[in-house]
């Protein structure tokens, strides 16, 4: 984690693949180990997600739940409710602050982190969620102002797809200014265009001054990337 911190304090850090890739997995699992190892603060803003459904998700990311067949429905014996219930109190009461970014701007963000104390790391899930209303410039300001990693879930173009092995490349990228960062990590998961493909099958691509694919495993039902901390914070 201190190398991790250390590579991209004051940086952007963009995490881009097409939709249902698994980008929001991955930064909310650098996010709840950051959060465990360190004694500082994890900022979230998420326009999308609402703060309980990222709760329930670093839940089953920390316990085998399945979140699609089981939490989401309801459908868990009261056992199991329990052992929920403590373990999502135990994230809630953890140095994670996630803030419902639905209809937040430049300033909002700026307020936020502002007024927050002892900020290790911050996650924005997921920039184009935003419409334009949070700006690539403002992020990289307050990346150098607060040094601190600054993640940035973004979407890839609908184009990567008419390559023939559908990795993404910088300028896949929807959001253009995020392109030009140093550093930017791709996802990709082969049965995301091929059902027949294995379904664990996953693949982070770090582009920075050259390629380098780390393999990972996708766990569906828990949506996270097996492994894929200790991968990514050790690149």
């Amino acid at each position: 984690m201190k190398q991790f911190v250390e590579k991209y304090s004051g940086k952007l850090l963009p995490i881009c693949a097409r939709p249902g890739m698994g980008t929001t997995a991955l930064a909310l699992q650098i996010a709840d180990a950051y959060t465990q190892n360190t004694d500082k603060a994890v900022v979230i803003f998420s326009p999308r997600l609402t703060k309980e459904e990222i709760l329930d998700r670093i839940v089953c990311q920390r316990l085998p739940f399945d979140y699609y067949g089981k939490v989401e429905k309801n459908d868990l014996s009261e056992d199991l409710q329990k052992q929920f219930a403590s373990e999502k109190e135990k994230v809630a009461e953890s140095k994670l602050q996630i803030v419902e970014a639905t209809e937040m701007t430049d300033d909002g963000i700026k307020q936020t982190l502002a007024d927050s104390d002892n900020v290790g790391l911050v996650v924005v899930d997921c920039l184009d969620a935003f419409e334009g209303r949070v700006s690539v410039a403002t992020l990289e300001a307050l990346a150098t102002e607060v040094n601190v990693p600054l993640i940035v879930v973004c979407q890839a173009k609908r184009a990567v797809e008419r390559r023939l092995n559908k990795h993404p490349k910088r300028r896949d990228i929807k959001i253009k200014e995020l392109s030009k960062v140093p550093t930017v990590y791709f996802l990709f998961r082969r049965y995301y265009y091929k059902m027949d493909a294995d379904p664990t099958e996953a693949i982070l691509i770090v582009d920075s001054k050259k390629r380098v694919k780390i393999q990972l495993k996708w766990s569906g039902c828990r949506i996270k990337y097996d492994q894929a901390v200790k991968s990514v914070l050790t690149d």
